[in-house]
């Protein structure tokens, strides 16, 4: 079941020199980036699958992810609340691996139905909080550079009003095995294409 997962997202993509806009405003992608380039990052958006079965399997894998955030957050502020009442409280750590300790020791009892999903659907959600923490650890500390970072928020599958975009920034570095100039210096998109078959 969860090669049925990963197989429903899996992403061949091809890439091109153009941008949004151009895309836009005459349907090209612009040129098509030779073999050989190194790439430092791209812009795509993934697909949804149209298998209703995959969909649904892709689905209960976001939810996992949400699930094990959110429960991770319930403990951490359980401990917080508790160090109130009693300072020598043993709180679970605030990295990684402590969260994941954590979550493999209650997930029997807390979700039974854990297996149905992969466990790195779980581990992205923990290291998820692991992040946001550290990020407002650091920003209430003074040490993080920019605005002040909020004590995270429980996940909702509306994304708490807020719109997730599955894009990403890019660029092409410019170095080339075969020695040719690249054929732009501007962002990089691309066309993925999910595989439903």
């Amino acid at each position: 079941m969860h090669r049925q997962v990963v197989e429903s997202v899996s992403v061949l993509f091809e890439l091109y020199d153009g941008d949004s806009g151009g895309y836009v405003a005459s349907g090209s992608p612009g040129e098509q980036v030779p073999t050989g380039w190194l790439l430092t990052a791209a812009k795509f958006e993934v697909q949804w699958p149209t298998d209703a079965e995959r969909a649904a399997l892709v689905r209960s894998h976001f939810g996992a992810r949400r699930f094990a955030f959110n429960w991770g957050l319930a403990r951490v502020k359980a401990d917080l609340d508790a160090k109130t009442v009693d300072p020598g409280h043993e709180s679970v750590g605030w990295d990684v691996s402590s969260l994941r300790w954590a979550w493999n020791r209650a997930k029997h009892e807390v979700a039974p139905w854990w297996a149905q999903n992969s466990k790195e659907a779980y581990s992205a959600g923990l290291a998820d909080l692991a992040r946001a923490l550290s990020n407002w650890s650091s920003s209430s500390d003074g040490k993080r550079r920019g605005r002040r970072v909020g004590f995270p928020r429980f996940r909702s599958a509306t994304g708490n009003g807020r719109q997730r975009k599955p894009s990403w920034s890019a660029s092409i570095a410019g170095v080339c095995t075969c020695g040719a100039k690249p054929p732009t210096s501007s962002p990089l998109s691309s066309r993925a294409h999910t595989a439903t078959s």
